[in-house]
């Protein structure tokens, strides 16, 4: 499942080069906060051929606009950009807004560039036909979308921990097929982590078999948000914490391990290196008797 974000233009552009002698740098910290919480929320970004070319014929690096008050958060705007426009603008999601009427917002967008503002209205009203999208608000204003009187399902936010207090429940980001399933376990795992102050999963990565995407796709929905909360804490523990909390043990008859989803099920995982920093979860499926006298 892919996640897209557009992006105020304030992100973007500057309406005057005295804007970079500021003092306290407000349109760089803005920029590094718009790379910051794409990266973090691990979105695309959205834009049209229009809005895109603009930025690169006049980007916050160019000759004309050097004049930074701290050239050292210059340089490391310049060291990030192109890595992150590599990673998170792909050319295939770059939209054609020629055919599309811009939304409405309330408050409404209002920008220097009016250009600007009205490619990102169509963006927004791109939205329609994509599940999951954000708008990055530049100023902490909740906006809410529309288009043609209906309401848009885009959510406007201003940092990360916003998306993480709308998850109630992981049910719309849970892994719906094989060829996404790493990506969207790895966004509710980093989501779980960070909704219940789990700072970082040290070094751990996590990995799964196809048949332990076969078991969570036909699990019940009961147990799904469960089985990421459990996958989220054996990455935050090391082996001795898992045993004490989550029932943790290796099964020699299999020479695989386990631990608890319930008093029932188990989820069963390999390490696939000697630092046991790698996690292979090999199955979800039945109770642990069942799944002993399977691999026996």
């Amino acid at each position: 499942m892919k996640t897209f974000c557009i992006v105020h233009p304030k992100y973007l552009f500057v309406e005057n080069v005295d804007y970079f002698k500021d003092p306290n740098n407000k349109f760089i910290v803005g920029f590094q906060n718009f790379i910051n919480i794409a990266t973090e929320i691990k979105s695309k970004v959205l834009f049209s051929n229009e809005l895109l070319g603009t930025f690169w014929r006049h980007p916050p690096w160019s000759d004309l606009e050097a004049a930074f008050s701290d050239p050292q958060i210059r340089e490391s705007v310049m060291q990030q950009i192109f890595p992150f426009f590599s990673k998170h603008v792909d050319e295939e999601d770059i939209v054609d807004t020629s055919k599309l009427d811009p939304s409405d917002s309330d408050p409404n967008l209002s920008f220097f560039d009016e250009i600007s503002i009205e490619e990102t209205k169509r963006l927004i009203t791109s939205t329609k036909k994509i599940e999951h999208s954000f708008f990055l608000s530049a100023d902490k204003v909740n906006y809410k979308f529309s288009y043609n009187g209906k309401k848009l399902n885009i959510k406007s936010i201003s940092s990360a921990n916003e998306i993480d207090d709308q998850v109630e429940s992981f049910k719309e980001l849970w892994p719906k097929s094989k060829s996404e399933f790493e990506n969207d376990m790895t966004n509710c795992i980093n989501i779980y982590m960070k909704k219940n102050g789990i700072k970082e999963r040290r070094t751990f990565t996590d990995n799964y078999s196809n048949g332990f995407k076969n078991d969570f796709l036909k699990a019940g929905n009961s147990f799904k948000d469960r089985i990421i909360e459990k996958i989220s804490l054996r990455l935050s523990k090391d082996e001795k914490e898992a045993a004490e909390e989550l029932g943790d043990e290796y099964i020699g008859q299999v020479k695989q391990r386990r631990f608890r989803v319930s008093d029932q099920y188990r989820i069963m995982y390999n390490y696939i290196d000697k630092n046991k920093n790698n996690f292979l979860f090999e199955s979800f499926d039945t109770d642990h008797d069942k799944s002993l006298k399977k691999r026996n």
